[in-house]
């Protein structure tokens, strides 16, 4: 005999099945015991397949079901059912709510503002910038940052919000006891200490191409808002954003240049009616009812840097922008002797002014940039 909470272990295990079906079957049957128990008669009048009901047939179910919560306890992955008051309430509003979460960490707070940050994974070091800034500057005033731990805008976005000590989840399209692209372990590890790794696919299920669309539809669903700072015009993110529009959420979009394909999705959204944001203050003001309590403007320091710059690094600052820029250029630039731009940078650097992206390649840090008149 199974406990309920095996019941809703055993039915999101069955891998015969994909959302759409679950949801049917817990429409048809009201609970996962009463799919549990359903004769074949009753699975058959549904039109299943037969590999779809000899999934649910399977007749080492029970001793499945309990190797499975064996598995997770050994892996440190919590199990939430649709039924637990843990249960994210953003979630059971959507369509197709996952019948179950596998989590290790901590599922976003209910009563914190929540941004879902995604993009392209190929982007550009400026979208990158982008991101890490945004997600950073939302943590610091109390947004949970969500996204998916892809290449590119997600794991900036993650970077960004734990840099600033902030809440992250990272939406797999695996089991949580496997990291996506691998390249990502260490910010998958941080994520799982500071922040949440979630996933409705059991442990072990593999990264397939088909269940990363299915996931957008949670990032989708945590967030109360989706920020995307740089697309292709067909690009996974907008699929995001599609959904999360259907859910009567906001879209924000950071426009970008005529021409430049990674900016063709944002331009296109803005386009379609997407909120064009050029700071994180433009999100922040949208939801006030999360801080009627609180104090959230930030401190503004960075608008007296012309008070806290002398003249010769102004000359260097004003040169820099979120695209990395090489050192001789910069040098041409500004008409200098390479060992006083040098010393220069080094000072922008200790100053919170510049940073290096890369081997003698330079950008304007963004909380400086986009506020500098």
């Amino acid at each position: 005999m199974l406990s309920r909470q095996e019941y809703w272990l055993w039915f999101c295990n069955i891998e015969e099945l994909d959302s759409s079906r679950r949801e049917e079957l817990l429409r048809v049957f009201g609970s996962p015991e009463a799919v549990f128990r359903a004769g074949d008669a009753e699975l058959a009048a549904l039109r299943l397949t037969e590999r779809q009901r000899n999934g649910i047939r399977r007749k080492d179910r029970e001793k499945a079901a309990a190797a499975l919560g064996e598995v997770l306890r050994r892996k440190g992955i919590r199990f939430v059912s649709r039924e637990d008051e843990e249960y994210p309430e953003r979630l059971r509003h959507i369509y197709h709510p996952p019948c179950g979460l596998f989590v290790k960490g901590r599922l976003p707070g209910e009563d914190a503002p929540a941004i879902g940050i995604v993009g392209a994974r190929t982007c550009s070091a400026y979208g990158r910038e982008l991101a890490r800034y945004f997600a950073a500057e939302l943590s610091k005033r109390g947004f949970s940052i969500i996204s998916g731990l892809a290449a590119g805008i997600d794991s900036a976005a993650h970077a960004g919000a734990l840099q600033a000590g902030g809440y992250t989840a990272a939406v797999l399209g695996c089991g949580t006891d496997r990291c996506y692209p691998k390249e990502n372990l260490r910010l998958y590890l941080n994520i799982e200490e500071a922040g949440g790794l979630i996933s409705e696919y059991p442990p072990g299920v593999p990264p397939y191409r088909g269940n990363f669309p299915a996931r957008n539809r949670i990032i989708a669903g945590l967030s109360d808002g989706i920020l995307i700072p740089e697309a292709r015009e067909r690009s996974g993110s907008l699929i995001t954003a599609s959904l999360a529009l259907e859910g009567g959420k906001d879209i924000f979009a950071v426009p970008g240049r005529l021409g430049d394909v990674l900016s063709g999705g944002c331009n296109r959204l803005i386009r379609a009616g997407a909120a064009l944001v050029m700071t994180p203050e433009d999100i922040v003001q949208e939801y006030d009812r999360f801080f009627a309590d609180k104090q959230t403007t930030p401190d503004g320091g960075e608008k007296f840097y012309n008070n806290l710059l002398e003249t010769r690094e102004k000359i260097v600052y004003a040169k820099l922008g979120l695209t990395p820029k090489h050192i001789d250029e910069l040098g041409r630039e500004c008409k200098m002797p390479f060992s006083e731009l040098v010393q220069l940078l080094l000072v922008l650097e200790l100053k919170g002014y510049v940073r290096q992206t890369g081997a003698n390649y330079y950008i304007a840090c963004p909380d400086r940039l986009l506020t500098r008149g």
